[in-house]
Order: C-alpha cells, then structure tokens, then sequence
C-alpha cells in the first residue's frame, strides 16, 4: 500500500483536524504539521518520522511565514527546493508543493508587510517554484480570498455551510496524491 504524508505549517495542521487525522485515501496516512513553521525551523523529530514512516509520496505546504520585508522571496523559494531535493534524497518518489496562498500579513510571522506587498512577495516565490516544479506546484484557484478565509483571513474557514475553503482544499491536497497512486500503477 502506497505511504503519504503531509507536511507544513498550519494549513498541513487545520486540514489534518479538519479530516479527523483522515484523508480518505487508499493507503497509510501521515500528518507533519505545526502551526508557524517556516523553512529553516521544522524540528528534527518531523525528519525522523518521515525516516521513519519512508513515504512514497508527500504533499507540502511551507514558505509563508518566511516572508518578510527583509526576507529576498527568491531565497524562500530556494529553501523550500531544498526541502523538497532533501525528502527525494531521502527516498520519497514524489512532492508536491503547495503555492504560498494570499493571505492578511502576520505581524508575527510577516512583520512590516502590507497585504499588497505581501502578495507581490508570494507572486515571485510561486512564479520561481512554478519553473522548476511544473505540475507538481499545487495551485489553489478555487480559493477565494477573502471569502474562504477565517475571519483571521490567514487561515481557511471551516464553516459547515457549503463549500468551505478548508474543503476546497483538501480537494486539491486529496487529487494530487490520488494522481501519485495512479500514476504510478498502485
């Protein structure tokens, strides 16, 4: 049976306890998801679990909370390029990556954004992960900002009315690991 994980920052985190730890997927499932991780910061024991669960495919979702006003955009794209070169070195078969999605600028995470200079920022972090990823960039464009999003606009909403950001999601997240189960035979 094919072995998937999801790793990020708190989108990873939500979706997880928004599926009750269940994606509904024909094979084994793990979440590594922490709320406020950034590229240089996910801790040792997720590099473990992942050595140790052994993945063939991964769906991430990191880089947002790297951006800031001193931060240059294309340094947040390389970082999260070498995490994915890292869990293929590792073993894992496929990644896809998340693009960094529009949001309101957190003054803890992203200080001294504007939520302007903020998009134009995760613009030139999709558009160099877009180049070297191709159809392995997972593209959120169902989602919309601000009507998807809690009232935080940081996170997508829950609500259970409708289709809701957190769903829209998990349907992309769920579609490209079912086409990495079908792509490869499985």
């Amino acid at each position: 049976m094919a072995k998937f994980g999801l790793l990020g920052s708190s989108y990873v985190s939500r979706l997880s306890r928004y599926m009750h730890h269940d994606m509904r997927l024909p094979g084994y499932v793990a979440f590594w998801g922490r709320g406020g991780m950034k590229t240089d910061n996910i801790p040792e024991e997720i590099w473990e679990e992942i050595a140790d669960f052994k993945p063939n495919c991964i769906f991430m979702h990191i880089g947002g909370n790297d951006i800031s006003a001193t931060v240059n955009p294309r340094d947040v794209a390389k970082r999260i390029l070498d995490i994915r070169d890292s869990l293929i070195e590792k073993g894992v078969k496929t990644v896809f990556v998340g693009e960094i999605v529009r949001r309101r600028p957190s003054q803890k995470y992203t200080p001294g954004l504007t939520a302007q200079e903020f998009d134009r920022l995760r613009k030139i972090v999709n558009s160099a992960l877009k180049k070297r990823l191709g159809k392995n960039l997972i593209r959120f464009k169902d989602i919309s900002f601000p009507n998807d999003y809690c009232d935080d606009l940081i996170h997508f909403s829950d609500k259970k009315t409708g289709r809701c950001g957190i769903e829209k999601y998990m349907f992309h997240v769920r579609r490209c690991l079912l086409s990495f189960r079908l792509n490869a035979g499985q």
